[in-house]
């Protein structure tokens, strides 16, 4: 009497949904970067309609924050200076309702470093 193993045809099917979900799940998340992504894009000098890779796009925003910290820096200013720090001068997260706003609209070249 052998017996073939059954296959739980229900546990397959409920596999696949979980499957699917997590590709839904998936999609959304990586459709939500694309759109932050597109929002930094506008930060980047004009250019000619191109295709870029996501990748391609955060290295040039990347190279740009760099630049823009190295400039920021010559003058003396710090991350201090836009936005709450911890000790280690690590930026905090923005959290609705604090001075970060203001912080982050003060006009850099007001400031009465000398």
């Amino acid at each position: 009497m052998n017996k073939k193993p059954t296959t739980d045809k229900g546990a397959k099917k409920k596999k696949g949904q979980s499957a699917a979900e997590r590709n839904r799940i998936e999609r959304q998340r990586q459709s939500e970067i694309d759109d932050e992504i597109q929002q930094l894009m506008a930060f980047l000098p004009p250019r000619p309609p191109q295709k870029m890779s996501r990748n391609d796009v955060l290295k040039e925003i990347h190279e740009m924050v760099l630049k823009i910290k190295a400039e920021q820096e010559a003058k003396g200013l710090t991350l201090a200076d836009y936005f709450h720090v911890d000790g280690n001068g690590n930026p905090l997260p923005a959290v609705s309702g604090e001075g970060n706003a203001q912080a982050n609209t003060a006009d850099p070249s007001s400031s009465s470093k000398n």
